[in-house]
């Protein structure tokens, strides 16, 4: 029986105390109080545990893989532009837009931390874009190749678990006001490909991965 990691999801104190002023003093914008940004998190804990067993077992059935770690901390610190490894986000969404940040950045973290390959781990040299490269062809910049099966699987969330086509618009109006142009290439190439092709050349792929690496030394 396939079992997910836990997904703790709390409010990143030392972060918001020091590199987070530093940042509103940067952009000008003033920051939540703690007390603000602590409701904020909990309504951001209450938005993701009604879909979190949904969304970890579609990735699981979708691709093949399981998370490596059993726990994945959630860093909140605001004004944070959102990254998977250290895994931080803002608290610039709104609690259902959190939902589909976060559900980005796990599966970054999937396909790169995984029962096949460990990127931060013993596998830390091996080139997967190198994979990724044969399977979707094109001159892609790196940003955009990253983010073409990361894309496809969270398609395959919005479509086949949450059914609202207005989650992928949601998201490429984000990318659109923060200028995110890499980003974009990637959704239309996923969108000119078809999500579930990707997928399956993903699963595909991390099979001949595997093989790959079975017996080969850390």
């Amino acid at each position: 029986m396939t079992s997910y990691p836990e997904i703790r999801i709390n409010y990143a104190w030392l972060l918001n105390s020091s590199e987070s002023k530093m940042l509103s003093d940067y952009v000008k914008r003033p920051l939540l109080s703690d007390e603000e940004a602590l409701m904020l998190v909990e309504r951001y804990r209450d938005a993701w545990v009604k879909h979190e067993k949904a969304i970890l077992g579609y990735l699981h059935k979708a691709t093949g893989l399981e998370y490596y770690r059993d726990v994945l901390d959630v860093h909140i610190a605001q004004l944070f532009v959102p990254k998977s490894e250290p895994l931080i986000i803002s608290c610039m969404d709104d609690p259902d837009t959190f939902v589909d940040t976060l559900t980005h950045e796990l599966i970054h973290v999937l396909l790169t931390d995984n029962n096949v390959v460990q990127l931060s781990g013993k596998h830390r040299g091996y080139l997967l874009a190198n994979d990724w490269k044969k399977m979707f062809k094109g001159d892609h910049s790196f940003t955009t190749l990253i983010h073409i099966p990361v894309h496809a699987l969270h398609e395959g969330v919005i479509r086949d678990y949450f059914n609202d086509e207005s989650r992928v618009e949601r998201d490429k109006e984000i990318l659109k006001k923060f200028g995110s142009t890499y980003h974009l290439e990637s959704w239309d190439y996923v969108e000119k490909t078809g999500y579930k092709k990707i997928i399956q050349q993903l699963a595909d792929g991390y099979i001949r991965i595997h093989t790959k690496l079975k017996g080969v030394k850390s």
